[in-house]
C-alpha cells in the first residue's frame, strides 16, 4: 500500500517539473503593445490641375478646292499631283480666243458708217447752201444721228471682241501646300465652276476629337493643351490654344499641331 502512494507522489512531483519546464521555455508576453508606424509627409503649396481628355484625328488644318471662274480653253497645266506649290504661283494657263474675223467684219463695218456719215454730212452743207425746207434739213440731220449711233455700236462690238481675245487670267494657288487632285489637261476646255485642283497643307495639321457632354463648362478657347500620337508614344506635344466649335449636339475641339 506504502508502494501506491510512493509512486503516485513521483508521478506527480514528475508532471509538475514537465509543466515547470514548458512555462520556462516559452516566450514571454509583453505587456505593452507595439505602437501604431506612423508615416508623415512635408506639406506643400501647389496647384490643383483639372483636366479634360479625348481621343480624335489628325487633319489637315488648310486645304482649297480650286474652281474655274471663266469658260475657256486650257493653254497649260503647270502641275502634277504630289507637287509642292507656294500661295500665288500659278498652276494653269487658258489660250487666247481667235476672233480675228470677228473684228476684220467690224472694223470694215465702221468704216463704211464713217463713209456714209461723211456723205450725210456733205448733203446737209449742200441743202443748206441751196436753201432747202426745214422739213427736208430735220430729215437729214436725224440719218446723221443715227449713223453716229451705229458707229457707236460698232465701235463697242470691236471692244468687245478685243477684250474677248485675251485669256482669262490664270488660275493661281491661294495657299501654300501639296497639290493632291488635277482634274484638267492641257488643251482641254474649262467649264465655269468646274473643280480643276485640291491643295492640302500639310506642314499645319490639326488634331479633331470630340468633348464629353459633361465636360463642356470646364473648356474654353485659348486654354493650355497637348497631344500624345499613336506614332510618338513616349512624346507629348505641346499645342497652340485650342479652338472649340458646336458641332450639334456635340462640341468638337481643333488643337493646332504647328
Amino acid at each position: 500500500m506504502k508502494k501506491k502512494w510512493l509512486w503516485i507522489g513521483t508521478g506527480i512531483i514528475v508532471l509538475a517539473i514537465a509543466v515547470t519546464a514548458i512555462l520556462l521555455t516559452l516566450p514571454k508576453k509583453s505587456n505593452d503593445a507595439a505602437p501604431p508606424e506612423q508615416r508623415t509627409t512635408k506639406v506643400t503649396k501647389g496647384n490643383i490641375t483639372e483636366s479634360v481628355s479625348g481621343s480624335g484625328s489628325v487633319i489637315a488644318t488648310d486645304n482649297e478646292t480650286i474652281r474655274t471662274k471663266d469658260e475657256g480653253k486650257v493653254k497649260q497645266v503647270l502641275v502634277k499631283v504630289g507637287d509642292v506649290v507656294k500661295k500665288g504661283q500659278t498652276l494653269l494657263t487658258y489660250e487666247s480666243q481667235d476672233l480675228s474675223d470677228n473684228l476684220e467684219a467690224q472694223e470694215a463695218t465702221l468704216q463704211t458708217q464713217k463713209w456714209d456719215l461723211e456723205d450725210l454730212q456733205s448733203q446737209y452743207k449742200r441743202q443748206v447752201q441751196q436753201g432747202a425746207s426745214d422739213d427736208e434739213l430735220n430729215q437729214t440731220q436725224k440719218s446723221i444721228d443715227k449713223q453716229q449711233l451705229n458707229m457707236d455700236k460698232t465701235k463697242k462690238d470691236i471692244a468687245t471682241i478685243k477684250e474677248n481675245m485675251l485669256p482669262p487670267d490664270p488660275i493661281i494657288s491661294p495657299i501654300e501646300g501639296t497639290v493632291t487632285a488635277v482634274s484638267i489637261t492641257s488643251g482641254e476646255q474649262a467649264r465655269a465652276g468646274s473643280d480643276l485642283f485640291a491643295i492640302t497643307d500639310y506642314q499645319n495639321l490639326s488634331v479633331k476629337t470630340q468633348v464629353d457632354e459633361l465636360d463642356i463648362p470646364n473648356v474654353k478657347t485659348g486654354m493650355k493643351a497637348s497631344i500624345q500620337l499613336d506614332a510618338l508614344p513616349t512624346r507629348r506635344l505641346k499645342v497652340k490654344s485650342p479652338i472649340f466649335q458646336m458641332r450639334a449636339p456635340h462640341l468638337m475641339a481643333y488643337l493646332c499641331l504647328t
